[in-house]
């Protein structure tokens, strides 16, 4: 974790920064996910900061795949949460997608619905 951007975050005045989760990442890690999260929110805490929980993010590049950077363009390896592909299968009612973006916002909730570091969720 880069604590040195943080500490410059709450000099500049910030008091809470939006952190952005990607379903991806739980469903290929599972807890160790979760635990990631866990422990940067203690680095912000300990840096004077809380945390705004992003779930989803569907507004930029749709393709996970091929996320390679754009030259010149910020965040251009940004990748929405949810992929295209599953927002279409849930759009058109796939029942599997639905139940993998419930299991994983019942997942993230869960272990954070307490936490005092979480100021916001998205």
């Amino acid at each position: 974790v880069a604590t040195a951007e943080l500490d410059l975050a709450r000099r500049l005045g910030f008091s809470t920064l939006r952190i952005f989760l990607h379903e991806l990442f739980f469903y290929k890690e599972g807890d160790v996910f979760l635990q990631r999260v866990h422990r940067f929110l203690e680095v912000m805490k300990d840096a004077g900061l809380g945390a705004m929980l992003v779930l989803f993010d569907a507004v930029w590049r749709p393709d996970l795949e091929d996320a390679i950077p754009l030259p010149r363009t910020h965040n251009s390896a940004w990748v929405q949460c949810p992929s295209h592909t599953l927002l279409r299968a849930y759009g058109a009612g796939d029942a599997a997608a639905a139940e993998r973006l419930q299991a994983y916002v019942e997942a993230v909730v869960g272990w954070f619905k307490h936490d005092a570091r979480v100021l916001v969720w998205e």
